[in-house]
């Protein structure tokens, strides 16, 4: 007599394989998001680098951010969209000279928009932090290189997040905004 219908067996069988695909496409996705941010913390780099030198030595300030960057085309290209505007792979990138104390832009803040959560803390972590602070949405997370760690966690709760890196040229432990 033959049996119909499936087996403890195969049903088992079948269970661990879909389990072994799932598994690995959950690994995959991991690894492409840790890839995208290793490729926006390099283009941060060179973007806060070279704001650093073209605009921020010798004269001190910021004036002319980002156009300026934008038009002599000394930012990554991947990082400039067809309208001429910044952009990183989840949304806008706001780079803008601020007002540091009394000295008028002597700095400047480079903030993403629409990070995705598991995307925050490893940007917050790898960005540039001497001679800063960073924000994530209203949160500080990080003040001239020390990470609070607690509400960096907190913070990057949220499904998408801004982060804000803000620098201050030659006024260190000096806040704006």
């Amino acid at each position: 007599m033959k049996q119909s219908g499936n087996s403890l067996i195969e049903f088992l069988l079948v269970t661990v394989v879909i389990l072994a695909v799932t598994a690995s496409i959950l690994a995959l996705a991991g690894q492409t998001d840790k890839k995208r941010v290793n490729e926006e913390l390099s283009d941060l780099a060179t973007l806060t680098a070279t704001a650093e030198r073209a605009l921020g030595m010798p004269q001190g300030h910021y004036e002319g951010l980002p156009g300026k960057l934008i038009d002599e085309k000394l930012v990554p290209a991947k990082m400039v969209d067809s309208a001429g505007h910044l952009q990183s792979r989840w949304g806008p990138v706001n780079l803008v000279p601020i007002d540091v104390g009394a000295k008028r832009l002597a700095g400047y803040s480079i903030t993403y928009t629409n990070v995705p959560s598991p995307a925050c803390p490893l940007l917050v972590k790898g960005g540039p932090k001497d001679k800063r602070s960073i924000r994530v949405d209203s949160v500080e997370v990080c003040s001239f290189g020390n990470i609070n760690a607690s509400a960096l966690a907190q913070a990057c709760s949220k499904a998408t997040v801004s982060i804000t890196f803000e620098h201050h040229l030659n006024e260190p432990g000096k806040h704006s905004l």
